[in-house]
């Protein structure tokens, strides 16, 4: 469970977003869990090969999630909110295999299947009813007419890639002691990282593309020392990682055009281009 709270990056009257009198707004409750989990971890007689498959299934309510939302008086801000009920459907595979005394690999894998089972919340936005693509009506009350009534049930979680792939590769051979240092290995090892498309933030408008990141490092270690040449992020890609959605506001961007955009922005996030350099390290103490 993740406890509740009251949000410390809103303030001001204009929170009253459902126009009740009451600024519950604020207010986010608890997160609870039920996570199932069914796995096993294997390995060959000799210890050269690992592999550890696991399936899981998360179910979420009152999720706590992260949002930009726009108040009655326009004004976009970021608070918690409860999104109801949420479930994530998961498989991962863990292997690592070493052939010889030199060589060893190591991948993950994981597969995931996000969706909002009830997300039900109001807005007296209309930018947040382009977002949603509706706007449910009720006139129950007079102030319940002046509100639209949306449920994002059937989205995607934000920032949950359906594909997501870690490898890596080592070669490495003995050099025996020199330097201060016993044990010595030359190695060569480079590791990738995959991420399939996932969306942004949960109104699911923005999809990020899927990227591909690769490192490569070349050195020597020992007990006492390190020093290697690395180059991060090799093939110079610059897909962009992560981001977070911005909604527009026309009424204010007329009023203060230099502060508020008319149109939803996303901000981005690109990687370090590529990276060479050297790093060296060295271990105080002992003998």
């Amino acid at each position: 469970m993740k406890p509740g709270g009251i949000s410390t990056v809103t303030a001001g009257s204009w929170q009253d977003a459902d126009y009740d009198g009451l600024y519950e707004e604020f207010k986010f409750k608890d997160e609870k869990i039920q996570e199932y989990e069914l796995g096993a971890k294997l390995q060959t007689e000799d210890g050269r090969l690992r592999f550890n498959p696991a399936v899981f299934l998360i179910k979420y309510e009152d999720k706590q999630t992260g949002a930009q939302l726009i108040t009655p008086s326009g004004i976009a801000v970021g608070r918690l909110l409860n999104a109801g009920k949420a479930e994530v459907e998961g498989l991962e595979l863990d292997a690592q295999w070493a052939p010889s005394a030199n060589w060893l690999f190591g991948v993950n894998y994981s597969f995931l299947r996000t969706e909002f089972t009830d997300f039900p919340f109001t807005s007296a936005s209309a930018t947040d009813a382009v977002r949603v693509n509706d706007c449910g009506r009720q006139f129950d009350t007079a102030a319940n007419a002046r509100l639209c009534f949306f449920n994002l049930r059937g989205k995607e979680l934000e920032r949950a890639p359906k594909h997501s792939v870690v490898g890596l590769a080592r070669w490495s051979m003995p050099m025996g002691d020199f330097f201060g240092g016993s044990g010595a290995r030359f190695f060569i090892e480079g590791d990738m990282q995959y991420q399939s498309t996932r969306f942004v933030d949960f109104f699911n408008r923005v999809k990020l593309d899927s990227y591909t990141i690769g490192n490569l490092r070349i050195g020597v270690t020992s007990d006492r020392w390190d020093v290697l040449v690395y180059a991060n992020n090799i093939t110079d890609d610059d897909t962009f990682q992560g981001g977070s959605a911005n909604p527009g506001d026309v009424a204010q961007s007329l009023a203060d055009p230099s502060n508020f955009s008319p149109a939803n922005t996303t901000g981005l996030t690109m990687p370090d281009p590529r990276i060479i350099g050297i790093r060296f390290g060295y271990r105080f103490g002992g003998n």
